[in-house]
């Protein structure tokens, strides 16, 4: 499925197991691929999913964050700030379940490959 893909691809960053990648979907969907993405990615150190899309000419990326991993201080949308930046755009939402949205479609892989290092970052600081 394609939920396997994606956590398939996950890197460990600091010990949090985090997948950055692109994929083409609509909101809805990469909303439900992050979530059910970071159900199977939990564990100690906590999982994080970010899904981004330039679909339709707009930048959309979505950050969905385990419990473990905003009780360690890191939310989905300190997750996706300076990616949101990036594209244009503000990043909100829920502590688990965060999305950034800009004008700049062309900018998403870009920000999309920053989120590790962003990631490091914020688990630096907490």
């Amino acid at each position: 499925s394609v939920v396997d893909q994606i956590v398939g691809r996950a890197t460990a960053v600091d010990g949090v197991r985090l997948v950055a990648s692109l994929q083409d979907a609509d909101a809805d969907a990469l909303r439900e691929l992050a979530q059910k993405a970071v159900g199977k990615l939990d564990g100690d150190p906590g999982a994080a999913v970010v899904l981004g899309t330039g679909r339709g000419g707009k930048a959309l990326i979505v950050a969905a964050c385990s419990p473990r991993l905003v009780e360690r201080g890191v939310t989905a949308p300190l997750l996706l700030e300076d990616a949101a930046e990036q594209i244009g755009g503000g990043a909100g939402g829920k502590p688990i379940l965060g999305f950034a949205g800009g004008p700049k479609a062309d900018a998403v892989e870009e920000a999309v490959q920053g989120i590790p290092a962003r990631l490091a970052e914020l688990l630096r600081d907490h």
